[in-house]
């Protein structure tokens, strides 16, 4: 009997143990523990049941969904490097604002050169790159990109793949930094401050905001966060969700400074 509670007592102190492990090698990085991060990790976590995590971006003659228009959509496979990019010509009705040539470099001329496609043919060319079984992640994007992206293909007649999710690391960052183990934070939480922030290569050098160079930041930047504080790809893929078939249509429609109903699906709870 006695060596049977010894027993019992030896494999309690083994899991207590491997627990405490567990919870030092997720929470503590950078405090002298081994642990696997960055892309690396994705790898070992792509699996049939989990989407591949792509980043992208939009550049667009203003703000609003329903009287502005994209420029230019750009997006990165950091798994294989592989990446889209292309301007996309607005239409002769729609002008880009003194700011965003200001951010971007990028003229009325340049988008509407005879070799740049138009929104629904740049939209075909990006679902040809994504594929299906994606999640595509901006900077902002459950508040700008993803409805702007949808509420585009409503007006061009398309439908983005029903199989395609969102992630916002804008959101990821912010539940990041409320962590009680996350020592300081950004004052603020664009992407280039958290790329100075994480001393990212590229952040202070760039002159303009181009999208294919933001999809480069951003997976520099999540990188960069998760070998300090723990912001592995998998997280991103728990946060995602889904636009309704509505929405595209409803934002296409609205007026400048609507959209904060934009109704979106719930997290995906992958991983």
């Amino acid at each position: 009997r006695v060596k049977r509670m010894t027993a019992r007592l030896c494999v309690m102190l083994a899991v207590i143990g491997a627990v405490r492990c567990s919870r030092l090698g997720a929470h503590r990085a950078g405090a002298g523990t081994v642990r696997l991060t960055g892309w690396p990790r994705a790898r070992l976590l792509a699996t049939s049941s989990v989407p591949r995590l792509l980043y992208f971006d939009l550049e667009t003659t203003g703000l609003s969904k329903s009287k502005c228009r994209v420029i230019e959509i750009a997006a990165l496979d950091p798994e294989s490097g592989a990446s889209f990019s292309t301007l996309v010509n607005p239409g002769e009705a729609h002008r880009i604002v003194r700011q965003v040539q200001a951010l971007t470099g990028l003229s009325r001329a340049d988008v509407s050169a005879p070799d740049v496609p138009s929104f629904g043919e740049a939209l075909d060319a990006l679902v040809a790159f994504v594929g299906e079984d994606a999640v595509l992640c901006a900077h902002n994007c459950r508040s700008f990109d993803a409805p702007f992206l949808a509420a585009e293909a409503a007006r061009a007649g398309r439908t983005l793949p029903v199989s395609w999710r969102f992630a916002c690391s804008l959101h990821a960052s912010r539940t990041l930094f409320n962590k009680p183990w996350v020592p300081s934070r950004p004052a603020r939480m664009t992407l280039d401050a958290l790329a100075t922030f994480v001393s990212a290569q590229g952040a202070d050098s760039r002159a303009t905001h181009r999208a294919l160079d933001d999809c480069k930041l951003l997976a520099k930047v999540v990188e960069g966060l998760d070998m300090r504080y723990g912001l592995p790809p998998s997280e991103l893929l728990k946060i995602s969700f889904s636009l309704n078939s509505a929405d595209g249509a409803a934002l296409a429609g609205q007026g400048e400074g609507e959209g904060e109903g934009l109704t979106v699906g719930a997290a995906a709870g992958v991983g």
